[in-house]
């Protein structure tokens, strides 16, 4: 199984949770590192069936996540919330 690095990219708001450049990994398909900070969870349920099939090794073009893979958290943002949407890059290291 391959280990999928995540990475803020870009912050759109004011997010409570995330800057941009954290990182976490998610090891083995299973095993979630904070690289040093939170881990915000709506982001994390989000993303979660597309980091599993990352890390089980489907491709980032199967799943049309675009080059560089690119995911956004859930958070509308303004004038819905008071938060800020949040785009992860993503990187599949064997």
């Amino acid at each position: 199984m391959a280990d999928v690095w995540v990475t803020v990219q870009r912050v759109f708001g004011s997010c409570p949770v995330h800057s941009e450049g954290d990182r976490f990994v998610l090891h083995d398909g299973f095993a979630l590192d904070s690289l040093g900070g939170s881990v915000c969870l709506h982001a994390l349920l989000g993303m979660a069936a597309l980091l599993w099939a990352l890390g089980h090794g489907h491709s980032p073009e199967e799943l049309s996540l675009g080059d560089p893979p690119l995911l956004a958290c859930p958070d509308p943002g303004p004038p819905i919330s008071c938060g800020g949407r949040v785009l992860f890059r993503l990187e599949v290291r064997e």
